[in-house]
């Protein structure tokens, strides 16, 4: 068998997940903490609430569960408002604050003469003569539209694309915020 050698920053990682030191708890016999949240997370219309002591392990739980394309997570430290809740939850999936889009709206004119005449030209031609004339003429403007990131925007988008919110020390934030956000987010689960 061969050992493996680690260094002390393989292991004491503060800041990324600990994927040697990780250690799957279990609730019983036949149960862990994984299972518990994957199963929450498969039930639709769900807010799951993860509690425990500072530096249990519950950050890193979710980290070990929820693929990180499918997370986004939040610091409750950094949200003091509303407006702070929305814009960092904007940022972290990168829709940005205002989409202009261009249209061109264009007018397009056909001018066409038709003329016939009738008549003998003494020693050369008897007959008819005709020809046309065209010219076509194009007009148009640039039309942009501008629409501002809406909190209806960010929600579409985290329900269509099966987003996961993390809110990391969630008790850091203000009460009456704390039940603002769970509101519009049981408003909308379905």
């Amino acid at each position: 068998m061969t050992k493996i050698k680690y260094t002390a920053e393989d292991i004491f990682r503060p800041t990324s997940f600990p994927w040697h030191t990780y250690i799957d708890r279990k609730v019983s016999e036949d149960d862990t903490y994984e299972f518990r949240l994957k199963k929450a997370l498969r039930s639709s219309g769900r807010l799951v609430s993860i509690t425990g002591t500072s530096k249990s392990g519950k950050t890193v739980l979710c980290h070990k569960v929820i693929d990180k394309d499918d997370i986004i997570d939040l610091s409750g430290a950094q949200i003091q408002s509303q407006a702070d809740f929305w814009n960092q939850l904007a940022e972290k999936i990168r829709l940005p604050i205002e989409v202009q889009t261009t249209k061109l709206v264009s007018n397009k004119t056909n001018l066409t003469v038709n003329a016939q005449a009738k008549g003998t030209i003494p020693f050369i031609a008897s007959g008819n003569l005709g020809g046309q004339v065209g010219q076509e003429h194009m007009t148009g403007e640039n039309v942009a539209e501008k629409e501002m990131r809406s909190n209806s925007a960010i929600m579409e988008y985290m329900i269509s694309n099966k987003k996961i919110l993390l809110i990391d020390d969630f008790h850091y934030v203000e009460d009456s915020l704390q039940m603002y956000i769970a509101r519009v987010f049981k408003n909308r689960i379905v």
